[in-house]
């Protein structure tokens, strides 16, 4: 009779054990689909700019800029004649700026950015680069987007 009691005893103790594990997965499975939200993000892509030759790469780069004297380093101002032949104005206090970039190529290559997401604190841009024909000149192939401050942190950069 005891042997049964105990028998009896541990099973209820294992079937408990067993539902309360089973709720915790659950739950964890929940955070990490919580966690996953992403947002879209509005963005503006600058005009009138180039990438300086001291800082010609080897390979695409990326990267994102949170001030003007690291923007100068990397990036010039090309204005012309015109209506539209001022740069986009920049406000390091209110935005950042995100960069692709590529070595100097005579073949017309472009750089788009697909979409731009924020969640759990990080900003990934989604960007695609496409090559097209041979042309007579070199071009230096460049993407770059005006995003708000209070998106800046941990960036992932994701070539589709």
């Amino acid at each position: 009779m005891k042997k049964i009691t105990f028998l009896t005893g541990c099973l209820a103790i294992l079937f408990f054990a067993s539902c309360e594990t089973k709720k915790k997965s659950q739950n964890t499975n929940e955070e990490k689909h919580q966690t996953i939200k992403t947002k879209k993000i509005q963005f503006e892509e600058l005009n009138r700019y180039f990438v300086k030759n001291s800082e010609l790469p080897s390979e695409l780069r990326t990267k994102k800029i949170s001030s003007q004297e690291e923007f100068d380093k990397t990036f010039g101002a090309a204005t012309v004649m015109g209506k539209n032949g001022k740069p986009t104005d920049l406000n390091f206090d209110k935005d950042i700026v995100l960069a692709v970039y590529g070595p100097s190529t005579t073949k017309k290559t472009d750089i788009k950015a697909d979409r731009l997401e924020y969640g759990n604190n990080i900003l990934t841009l989604h960007y695609n680069v496409t090559e097209g024909a041979e042309q007579s000149f070199s071009t230096k192939p460049l993407l770059l987007l005006k995003i708000s401050k209070k998106y800046d942190g941990f960036t992932k950069f994701e070539k589709e």
